[in-house]
């Protein structure tokens, strides 16, 4: 089984995200929809989003 790391976003326990990240791969899903579907992208793309949206950028 691969390691993975689970992180889970709220806000307002209205809108949550789960993230979990391999070596190869970053992937998101709705938590309150577990068997929908899946978002996967690669880290460094993942890392890149992350960082433009910390900008603020609209």
């Amino acid at each position: 089984m691969v390691q993975t790391e689970r992180l889970v976003h709220r806000v307002a326990d209205l809108n949550c995200s789960e993230v979990a990240e391999t070596t190869t791969t970053v992937a998101v899903r709705d938590s309150k929809t577990p068997a929908g579907p899946i978002l996967t992208v690669a880290p460094a793309a993942f890392t890149t989003f992350v960082n433009w949206t910390s900008t603020g950028a609209e």
